[in-house]
């Protein structure tokens, strides 16, 4: 995306003097490492309705547990492949935050063609629930790996942007479009430093405990 796309795309999201909060939001990928951290900023801003969209039962299980069973989230299982689903938690909705995606690499070097699933037929989906909803904008969280890709998670990601993007032109007078880029961030799900601590936490434990006839010492520090 060159630097006048990326000027263009922002400019249906600029904020003004008179902006007020968003009074419904849609997270897709709505149990992962991101949208725990947009659902914090958006209750602390006043919003009172997020929507939080995710195949992962479990694991908004413990999202709902750490944020008390706050009553402003709803939550809705659901995958963005099917696209009836996606259209079904947009009601009502303004904005949608789309961050739903299959991003691990080796993934997508084994089964590239479930990354084309989830990454741009899910893509597809939520823009078409979007015109049929009460949808204002869409945001698309996209990668840093869709610069000059070298993965089929970077090559789909690098489509989602077009396909977002696009439709800003096919449809103007409906949803506006935008694209973030997601970087590498720190002690996020599915990181490098997850793996570090473990790998660190086994090493304490065959470094230094010390083994004795009758007895054990273990000596425990703090990764």
């Amino acid at each position: 995306m060159n630097e006048m796309t990326a000027a263009t795309s922002a400019e249906p999201f600029q904020k003004t003097s008179s902006a007020r909060p968003w009074r419904s939001v849609l997270i897709t990928g709505g149990s992962g490492f991101l949208a725990q951290g947009l659902t914090g900023r958006l209750l602390e801003e006043g919003c009172p309705r997020v929507c939080l969209f995710s195949r992962g039962e479990f694991a908004q299980a413990k999202m709902r547990h750490a944020f008390g069973d706050d009553p402003r989230l709803r939550w809705f299982v659901g995958d963005v492949r099917d696209e009836n689903r996606v259209e079904r938690a947009m009601q009502g909705i303004e904005l949608v935050i789309h961050a739903a995606a299959l991003k691990r690499i080796e993934v997508g070097a084994y089964s590239p063609d479930e990354v084309v699933k989830s990454n741009v037929i899910g893509t597809m989906n939520v823009i078409s629930a979007a015109r049929r909803s009460t949808v204002r904008k869409v945001l698309l969280v996209s990668s840093d790996k869709a610069y000059e890709p070298v993965s089929p998670y970077g090559y789909t990601k690098a489509l989602a942007e077009y396909l977002v993007l696009r439709e800003n032109e096919l449809t103007p007078h409906g949803p506006r479009y935008a694209v973030t880029r997601y970087g590498n961030i720190w002690n996020s799900t599915g990181g490098i430093l997850p793996t570090w601590r473990e790998i660190l936490k086994r090493m304490i434990r065959s470094l230094y405990e010390i083994r004795m006839p009758h007895a054990s010492l273990c000596f425990w520090m703090k990764p």
